[in-house]
């Protein structure tokens, strides 16, 4: 499943999670110019020459930048290794829009492209950028103490995310550090828009008045299905209805591949319920992979160009959000045996982690 795109901006690189075996998936001076005046001469001894100008504060971006530690002192000399650091990022998710008090799990995978093993004895970490971050106050994201990552290896970060409750335009951003020394390697980068409209109620819901984005309109097929059981819990979404392995399966690939339905997933932004077909159901399929809830615009929604204001769009726990479940491939294309669907049912936007399932539904059409 594709994931948001981030920029990686290829500087000189950003907690835990499992380690993956390779091939798997300073500044200048500032110069000051010293203010002149005229003066009478005084008969006193020659003053010593004064030190020359501080350094200025290093840039962040630089190659050489020297990482402060935090909570941990300079790694011991027996455990510093000076070869070269460096490291790539292999996959980001990071959120693209927030709701206000919304919270996700972001995962960022970095590859050790350098000469030395990355260990906690020798300070190495995953850092937000500057040592600050808008989402998050856990800014050091460190490895364990019975873990390594060599060279060539992948280790995968996961660690929460949560908009900070007011609507504006924030930066987060990841890089490889090694603390008391130096940063290093390429930056994950993602700019995240956080909305705080008012909620979606079920009164404001009208099909009628659903704005449908990338996908055909099929707000006209019949309704013959109901959805009968909707839930999620880590890793996984499922979703059943009453014409589950009724519906006549459409070709969607050369290679014979089918698809029986298409889950579609609404949201409410800015006052206006937008929809989209989301997610691809095989023949009697009722199970997708999916991280966590708020990974479903991130994870469904990636393309701007298709998707617009739905584009990795992560409600806040509670709000209303839609699902539907329509005969064939109608998530970008119009390829239908059949011109049928479920009826439309709301729920309250679930937390990320914990297992919740449905019926009861907050309304169906």
């Amino acid at each position: 499943m594709k994931r948001a795109a981030v920029s990686l901006l290829l500087l000189a690189a950003c907690s835990p999670g499992e380690v993956l075996s390779p091939g798997d998936d300073a500044a200048a001076p500032v110069d000051r110019a010293a203010p002149s005046f005229d003066a009478p001469a005084l008969d006193a001894p020659p003053l010593p020459d004064a030190p020359p100008p501080p350094d200025a504060p290093p840039d962040r971006a630089a190659a050489d930048d020297v990482a402060p530690p935090r909570d941990l002192p300079p790694p011991p000399p027996d455990a510093v290794d000076l070869g070269n650091d460096d490291a790539q990022v292999v996959e980001a998710w990071l959120p693209m829009t927030l709701g206000c008090t919304a919270r996700v799990t972001a995962m960022i995978d970095v590859r050790n492209t350098g000469t030395t093993t990355w260990t906690a004895r020798g300070g190495y970490a995953l850092g937000a950028v500057g040592d600050s971050d808008p989402l998050t106050t856990d800014t050091r994201l460190r490895l364990r103490d019975d873990e390594s990552v060599a060279p060539g290896a992948v280790r995968r970060f996961e660690f929460p995310l949560a908009s900070p409750g007011r609507a504006g335009m924030f930066t987060t951003d990841w890089r490889m550090v090694r603390e008391g020394l130096r940063w290093f390697g390429a930056t994950a980068s993602q700019e995240v828009r956080v909305r705080c409209d008012p909620p979606a109620t079920v009164e404001s819901f009208r099909l009628s008045s659903v704005t449908i984005l990338g996908s055909p309109d099929v707000r006209s097929f019949a309704v013959t299905s109901h959805i009968t059981s909707l839930s999620f819990r880590p890793g996984t979404f499922h979703i059943d209805h009453e014409r589950r392995g009724m519906w006549p399966p459409v070709q969607i690939d050369p290679d014979g591949t089918t698809q029986e339905a298409t889950v579609w997933v609404f949201f409410f932004i800015e006052g206006q319920w937008y929809a989209t077909g989301g997610e691809r159901l095989r023949p009697n399929q009722t199970d997708k992979a999916l991280i966590n809830p708020s990974s479903i615009g991130p994870d469904w929604l990636y393309d701007r160009g298709r998707w617009g204001v739905m584009t990795g769009y992560v409600p806040s726990p509670g709000d209303l959000v839609g699902f539907m479940v329509v005969a064939g491939s109608t998530r970008s294309d119009n390829n239908v045996a059949v011109r049928e669907r479920s009826a439309v049912v709301l729920v309250p936007f679930p937390r990320d982690g914990v297992e919740t399932s449905f019926p009861p539904f907050a309304w169906q059409e």
